[in-house]
């Protein structure tokens, strides 16, 4: 269990550097409980945590109570969840699918994450048929972004680039703090050779959540591409300044 503090001084590495180490350098598994703590809770800041996924996160200032009901609910979660992490640890995608369906059949608390697992776990076999008939059920349910994710990652495998550029169009305007789709919509765009178009994706999705040096990154170098080299400088000198303490240094 990680309690872990955004906030840890000028000049340091953040909470969310730190878990993104964590997660990239596979020192932590599924299996750990990671809580993010902090005084900060601006849209920048909790978006920028949530792509890293931590488990929870807490406001301060917060009582004990509430910390012993959050980690209660996520150490509930990982010990329901725990053979399917494993498999999902080993790999082993054809375990893990087996698991869920067992998951699904206990009705399990956590159905909708199962749901996305086994999807995924179907695209990575290129299954993509038993994971596009997942998506399709779930593509209007709450909280099933994923599901609408994934019928435009099919799309894109199938080359319907006009079909997977207007799912990704409208799960933005459905749901326009989901960086997913940003990031999506600028790859198809690019597959399309639409590299204007991309640059202008990613820089909306970089206006609602500055902190992610990979989309900063690919931003940057769209904008050389595009000749917009004052842009350019000025993102990859903020891919710098972001990155100077983190993994990507």
């Amino acid at each position: 269990i990680i309690f872990l503090g955004y906030d840890l001084g000028e000049k340091q590495k953040n909470g969310q550097q730190i878990l993104e180490e964590l997660r990239t350098s596979e020192v932590i598994s599924r299996h750990c409980v990671v809580i993010i703590i902090t005084a900060e809770v601006s849209q920048a800041m909790v978006l920028a945590a949530l792509e890293h996924k931590p488990d929870s996160y807490l406001c301060k200032p917060y009582s004990i109570n509430a910390l012993q009901s959050r980690l209660n609910k996520c150490m509930m979660k990982k010990k329901s969840m725990d053979s399917i992490y494993q498999a999902l640890e080993n790999n082993d995608k054809r375990l893990s699918i087996t698991l869920v369906d067992e998951a699904l059949a206990n009705n399990t608390p956590y159905r909708l994450e199962c749901l996305g697992i086994k999807s995924r776990q179907f695209f990575e076999l290129k299954q993509f048929n038993q994971a596009q008939k997942i998506y399709s059920i779930y593509q209007d349910e709450p909280d099933c972004q994923w599901a609408n994710i994934g019928l435009g990652k099919i799309a894109l495998q199938n080359k319907k680039l006009e079909h997977a550029e207007n799912i990704f169009k409208d799960i933005i305007t459905q749901q326009p703090l989901y960086l997913p789709a940003y990031d999506w919509l600028a790859e198809t765009y690019r597959k399309k050779h639409h590299t204007i178009f991309a640059e202008e994706t990613l820089e909306q999705a970089i206006q609602l959540s500055p902190r992610s040096v990979r989309r900063l990154k690919q931003y940057a170098g769209l904008c050389y591409d595009n000749k917009h080299y004052e842009k350019a400088a000025g993102a990859y000198q903020n891919v710098y300044d972001l990155s100077y303490n983190s993994i990507h240094h």
